[in-house]
């Protein structure tokens, strides 16, 4: 089918995630007209359609704002998937976010004699047709995460069980008393192997390498002691003093060894991320409401085959499925076995352990350091 006559614009921005909505609203701010051609049909397309039921952001609403819009403060810390999804709807809306849905960009090249970039887009509701697009300046914000990964298992034709990628898990609905393995351990493998353990599915994870595993309140005092300009140093010894207290220790007897590299200088200097857990309330709840418990330890040998399978698979340094990072081939398991020991059967209110009373003192002490800063930083202004 033939191309349509070339559209001019001033910027175009491909995809309409919270990264292409953030770019058209200061644009639209500065005076300067925006279209943004989005795949799918409708804006923030992750988080409504490819993010399971539980999915909460693993930091402060207040870290997770786009500019010029803050989240209300009748709003949870921790924004659940759809509250996060209407935000995103509400930014476009607010911000008059020009968005021509349903449109897939497959191809741009830079026309130096015009000096313009010309963009071909697929209409995927009329049939392919194609559009072209010229405009001054182009702006690529498809995500770091839209292309799925799944390793090549060898045998994993004769599985008779289901396979899905995180993306298409929604909810553990269904999968009691069954079996599931779960491929890589960063925030959406734990949390979606922490949903099947509650949902009573007898649950493993593995993952090829070492990883930081931080509280969401530990990581909310990182966030805020980066934002007064502490060194990524001095964040890393604190962070790991607080996990130190929370955890019990070192996480290695575990089985969850950590990196070299502290967590908060691995987030600001490598594509790595360090894995959040739980608040310490939400875990009790789970308890005392007769979950699973999800024990970490080192991946048995009794399944030697599977074992070598899926290091061959991670060798090569891609993404697994569920987005596990790591650079070594060492596996780690994560099992949820139901409770049945009686004390787990009586509801007790949670008590507050020595560790937790630590943790409240390491953050009341940080969050002294955080006010005087504000204070000294406007009293020399």
């Amino acid at each position: 089918m033939a191309a349509a006559a070339a559209q001019e614009e001033e910027v175009i921005i491909v995809g309409a995630g919270q990264s292409g909505l953030a770019v058209s609203a200061c644009l639209s701010q500065r005076g300067v007209k925006s279209l943004i051609l989005e795949r799918d049909d409708c804006v923030g397309s992750l988080w409504r359609k490819r993010a399971y039921d539980r999915l909460h952001l693993h930091l402060a609403k207040q870290y997770c704002a786009l500019p010029h819009l803050p989240h209300p403060d009748s709003s949870p810390t921790y924004l659940p998937r759809d509250a996060f999804a209407d935000y995103l709807d509400a930014y476009a809306s607010r911000f008059g976010a020009r968005t021509r849905l349903r449109r897939e960009v497959t191809s741009a090249r830079f026309d130096a004699g015009e000096r313009r970039w010309v963009v071909d887009a697929v209409d995927l509701a009329a049939g392919g047709e194609v559009e072209t697009y010229t405009a001054r300046f182009l702006v690529v914000a498809s995500g770091e995460n839209d292309e799925r990964f799944v390793p090549e298992v060898p045998g994993i034709e004769a599985f008779t069980g289901a396979v899905m990628h995180a993306a298409e898990y929604r909810s553990a609905k269904g999968m009691g008393g069954k079996a599931v393995l779960v491929v890589g351990c960063g925030n959406s493998g734990m949390e979606i192997a922490y949903d099947l353990a509650v949902g009573g599915a007898v649950t493993s994870i593995v993952a090829r390498g070492e990883l930081h595993l931080v509280t969401k309140e530990i990581w909310n005092v990182a966030m805020a002691l980066h934002g007064y300009h502490v060194p990524a140093w001095i964040i890393d010894k604190l962070v790991l003093l607080m996990c130190a207290v929370v955890f019990g220790g070192d996480t290695a007897r575990h089985g969850l060894r950590r990196p070299a590299v502290g967590p908060f200088t691995m987030k600001l200097t490598t594509p790595a991320y360090p894995v959040v857990d739980r608040p310490r309330r939400q875990r009790r709840r789970v308890r005392r409401r007769e979950a699973t418990p999800f024990r970490r330890h080192r991946l048995r040998h009794r399944l030697p085959e599977l074992r070598q399978a899926l290091a061959q698979a991670l060798e090569g340094g891609e993404r697994p499925i569920l987005r596990g990072d790591g650079e070594e081939g060492n596996l780690r398991q994560l099992r949820g076995r139901r409770a049945h020991r009686r004390r787990h059967q009586r509801a007790s209110p949670p008590r507050e352990g020595p560790g937790q009373r630590q943790l409240n003192i390491y953050i009341h002490i940080t969050t002294i350091y955080i006010l005087a800063c504000d204070f000294s930083k406007k009293k020399s202004l």
